[in-house]
């Protein structure tokens, strides 16, 4: 009886950039056999060595040596090849290797298999940040674009990466063919741009920078005590009007200025500045205290540090390195009951003994079947019960997968619909995070709609829910209890905290500063969120990951599981190349203002700075500084606001987004799923439905 979801799968990783790395360290915690494998044949990218000897490139994983003779080199490679059920190339291929219809191939680049007109496919994570969306939109409001400083784009590259190796392998076992899968950072970066789309298409994609701001709610902000900072967000009216009782200001509940939170944005500094009063005569401990009693998602700024150092921190395991030393890393971010993660604690020394690698390996898992037409999740139900970002997109990305994902909202929708802008009744919010599924509506207070969905649970294969911590154990329909009455479901449970942590309200800024990455983000006094909400969208992009692992296991063993996704812990993971100082791990780079923009260029500076000495780059477009270090032999790229980034001809000719119909008539911009199959290509932007347009599939009294 196999004891992991990945039991008997064989991975070789072919050494080379962080994502791709990253992908093989996941399938690796899931219980796949994963070779990395160095082919001296290969340059090793732009990427600091600290990278690639980190336990996030190495841990769990056998490593192997090919001979240094390109001859040997290569009869070893295919020998590795003859025994394996999936590879990630990195770089890729520059034509795709048929000769084996059962072998998944995954390629992971900068810009895909086809690249990119002058820059080079292994371009790093400054580039990357720059050109698809998440540069622009952080900084302070007129200020200057800022990096973070952490590869994040490159942990999301790894996550679509391992994702599209696990769906590819439900393919495969369910009787479709192993296929080619070309994974591009660009697209893992434009993905995380979902909350803009909709402003990019009603040309407002531009201007995004907000410092801790949000662009649609307030108030939301950093703000001022009187030892550091406290970050405070609000989404909802009855989160405002206890924020004006919890600061002494209830005669500002019936001021129109700050009637809604449109309203409340047009007078934000006039609301920051009241908020700003009271928190500077708080501690951050005792004005964190006072929000989160209150229901307010607040928390402290903390440093690298200080979360590896917190009792409540994500918890920390030491890892053995080939040396015989040790490094403190985070535990599996993938929290699961039935199948839980193997603790890979040690790395295997660099072997050159691939004969006998071959030798140990398994057989392959299956061989390839002859449907060509199979989506990874066909015939498959999801219940959905989620709202905002979080849950909703990780259960968009279940139905891009072929599943029937089923949203369960409150009668009337959930609140995002109304956000703006709105197209045909929908806001792009909602759209580009909903889209292809149904829609149902229910009442979960009564007892004949928590009838109905039981119901519905019973023909469900995945429950997906987000809801704030403790909620559905109220209503009925916890993980235990639902588990114990279903015990083939897959029960997924996407949280600030995890459900042993902190039941505090938590939104994506919070999870930010609480996970220490908003520490590594600019240069500036004031401290700057990332202007894309990447703790949701991580958890977002991990849940699909981790129910295509708990189905295979299910398909395996007829057991359902519980699935615990912590935002906080999962955040603080892509950090910890920055552990334990908090350091920047990015490497060296420079910003560089130009007439019309900026432009950032991946080199030692003063490499940069010796390129430019004769110039003066304030006066040059970006266009001009770009060539002038693109001849000097240095990557740079302009910083592209986010309508440049969607009509980029790399985004274009990836097609990353696409128009989904709503029921007013008016389509709307929803971006692509980032899990590039080719053998079984995902379908397009599908229909967003109207609230309980799906009722008449319920069962009720």
């Amino acid at each position: 009886m196999p004891d992991t979801s990945l039991d008997g799968v064989v991975v070789i990783e072919r050494a080379g950039r962080l994502a791709a790395a990253v992908a093989g360290t996941l399938l690796a915690e899931l219980g796949a056999t994963v070779l990395r494998v160095e082919d001296p044949r290969l340059d090793w990218p732009d990427e600091p060595e600290t990278w690639r000897a980190h336990p996030v490139a190495l841990a769990g994983k056998s490593l192997l040596r090919l001979s240094d003779d390109p001859a040997a080199a290569g009869r070893q490679w295919s020998a590795l090849l003859d025994r394996a059920d999936a590879v990630i190339y990195s770089p890729p291929l520059p034509t795709a290797d048929d000769r084996d219809p059962s072998l998944i191939r995954c390629d992971v680049s900068a810009f895909g298999i086809d690249g990119a007109d002058g820059l080079p496919n292994d371009c790093g994570e400054a580039i990357l940040q720059a050109l698809g969306g998440m540069m622009t939109t952080t900084g302070a409001a007129g200020g200057a674009p800022e990096l973070t400083g952490a590869p994040v784009i490159e942990f999301f590259t790894g996550v679509n990466a391992a994702t599209s190796v696990a769906a590819a392998l439900r393919v495969r076992e369910t009787g479709g063919p192993g296929q080619r899968i070309d994974i591009a950072a660009l697209d893992a970066s434009i993905a995380l741009t979902g909350v803009y789309a909709g402003h990019v298409q009603i040309g407002k994609g531009h201007g995004l920078r907000a410092g801790s701001r949000h662009p649609l709610c307030c108030p939301w902000n950093a703000y001022k005590t009187a030892d550091g900072w406290v970050l405070m967000c609000s989404s909802t009216e009855p989160q405002w009007r206890r924020i004006l009782d919890l600061i002494g200001r209830p005669d500002a509940k019936d001021n129109p200025r700050y009637a809604t939170a449109t309203d409340r944005k047009k007078h934000e500094d006039r609301v920051d500045g009241m908020i700003s009063a009271w928190t500077g005569t708080k501690t951050t401990q005792e004005a964190v205290a006072a929000f989160e009693d209150a229901g307010i998602p607040s928390g402290p700024i903390v440093t690298i540090p200080g979360l590896i150092a917190q009792d409540d921190g994500p918890p920390a395991r030491p890892v053995r390195m080939p040396s015989g030393g040790t490094v403190t890393v985070p535990n599996s971010i993938l929290t699961m009951d039935g199948s839980p993660p193997i603790d890979a604690d040690a790395v295997a020394s660099v072997s050159g003994d691939v004969e006998g690698a071959v030798t140990d390996l398994p057989p392959r898992a299956c061989q390839a079947g002859d449907k060509t037409d199979i989506l990874p999740l066909a015939g498959l139900r999801v219940v959905d019960i989620t709202v905002f970002t979080a849950g909703p997109l990780g259960g968009r990305y279940l139905a891009d997968l072929g599943a029937e994902v089923i949203k369960v909202e409150q009668p009337g929708g959930e609140t995002g619909r109304a956000w703006q802008p709105n197209f045909g009744g929908v806001s792009g919010y909602f759209a580009t995070y909903n889209a292809g599924k149904r829609s149902v509506t229910l009442d979960l207070r009564t007892e004949a709609d928590k009838a109905a969905l039981e119901d519905l649970l019973g023909t469900a294969d995945v429950l997906l829910q987000n809801l704030k911590a403790g909620a559905m154990e109220r209503l009925g329909f916890g993980p235990e209890t639902v588990c114990a009455r279903h015990p083939r479901l897959i029960y997924c449970s996407v949280s600030g905290y995890g459900s042993t942590g902190s039941k505090a309200p938590a939104l994506d800024t919070v999870i930010q500063a609480r996970s220490g990455l908003m520490s590594l983000i600019g240069k500036t006094d004031d401290p700057i969120k990332a202007g894309l909400s990447v703790a949701d969208l991580l958890a977002a992009h991990l849940s699909p990951l981790a129910i295509l692992a708990a189905l295979r296991y299910r398909d395996r063993t007829g057991k359902g599981q519980h699935i615990d996704l912590s935002m906080r812990d999962a955040l603080a993971w892509t950090t910890q190349l920055n552990w334990p100082d908090g350091a920047w791990s990015l490497p060296p780079h420079r910003q560089i203002a130009c007439a019309d923009g900026w432009v950032v260029a991946e080199a030692d500076p003063g490499r940069i700075d010796a390129c430019l000495q004769e110039s003066d780059p304030i006066k040059k477009t970006c266009s001009d500084v770009c060539a002038c270090l693109s001849e000097n032999g240095i990557p740079a790229a302009t910083v592209l606001e986010l309508d440049d980034a969607y009509a980029h001809p790399v985004s274009r000719r990836r097609k990353l987004f696409d128009m989904a119909d709503t029921e007013g008539g008016v389509p709307a911009t929803v971006l692509a799923a980032p899990h590039a199959l080719r053998g079984t290509p995902l379908p397009n932007a599908r229909p967003i439905p109207a609230a309980g347009a799906d009722n008449g599939m319920l069962k009720r009294g």
